[in-house]
């Protein structure tokens, strides 16, 4: 809703059922304060975090569950 609101403050056309592709931003606040429309976000300003950890890690550990592997242990890995 937040990104809908914003395209239409650009001049976007928008109308009930349309789907707008959204990204989450880096910093803090609640989630929807920090979505913007993926057409006018910055790659360097997207929260790679946040998809790592709500994404990507919980579906790894639905996979690698099989082989004993948690979501914990996959969130503990040192980063570079």
């Amino acid at each position: 809703m937040e990104a809908a609101k914003q395209l239409m403050e650009k001049g976007w056309r928008l109308s009930s059922g349309d789907k707008v592709g959204y990204v989450i931003l880096k910093g803090k606040g609640r989630l929807y304060s920090r979505v913007a429309p993926y057409v006018y976000a910055n790659v360097n300003d997207v929260d790679g975090e946040y998809y790592v950890e709500h994404q990507v890690v919980p579906s790894a550990a639905r996979i690698l569950g099989f082989f004993g592997i948690t979501e914990e242990q996959l969130l503990s890995v040192q980063k570079n």
